[in-house]
């Protein structure tokens, strides 16, 4: 489903930070990738066309990735003020720049992040 189509019933603030994505149960290490818009229920990823619809990830802020990630990642301006993750997502749409996520299993600290945002 493309971002123009979809009905939405939560809020969307303009965003930009590093998050870092992976495929879900995998051992891959965590790529970067930028958010642009983020809500309570969800976010969009500039996702260079990594990402494909019903693709389950995690989604992690720089602080909560494993060592050799932050390892590849190397040095990571500290603009990045939302402090989450790892987060499960399902990618529900991709068009070969951006992907949607449906954010999954938020906690309420991180529910109260993302909400303060988008006040």
């Amino acid at each position: 489903m493309s971002p123009d189509k979809e009905r939405r019933d939560s809020a969307r603030t303009e965003i930009r930070i590093e998050l870092f994505v992976k495929k879900e149960d995998s051992e891959e290490m965590y790529t970067p990738m930028r958010a642009v818009d983020i809500s309570s229920k969800g976010l969009r990823l500039r996702d260079k066309g990594l990402l494909s619809p019903g693709m389950r990830i995690s989604v992690a802020s720089y602080d909560n990735i494993d060592d050799e990630s932050k390892s590849s990642a190397g040095r990571v301006a500290r603009f990045d003020t939302l402090d989450i993750g790892p987060i499960s997502g399902l990618v529900v749409w991709a068009d070969g720049a951006h992907a949607g996520v449906l954010l999954e299993d938020l906690s309420a600290e991180c529910r109260e992040k993302i909400e303060m945002l988008t006040i």
